[in-house]
């Protein structure tokens, strides 16, 4: 990227779904098909990114939000 005549330099990545592949993509879709189940606030899937959407304005709320962290975490260990 050039930005005011300065050009960033490459960067190796060891991480997310590799780049220009066919089943790539399809598969990990697949491969986090199930995430959701049992999240009660909104999840936002997109490419290989996930975030945990919820508004937090009572303690039942707060118990929620946290429930799902933890079912996060424990699906990514499994």
């Amino acid at each position: 990227m050039v930005l005011k005549g300065n050009i960033s330099a490459w960067l190796y990545v060891i991480s997310g779904v590799p780049q220009g592949s066919i089943l790539g993509p399809l598969l990990f879709l697949i491969f986090i098909n199930d995430i959701d189940e049992g999240i009660a606030n909104r999840l936002l899937k997109f490419a290989d990114d996930t975030k945990l959407v919820g508004t937090v304005s009572s303690d039942l709320e707060i118990e929620q939000l946290h429930s799902d962290l933890k079912q996060l975490c424990g699906w990514s260990i499994d």
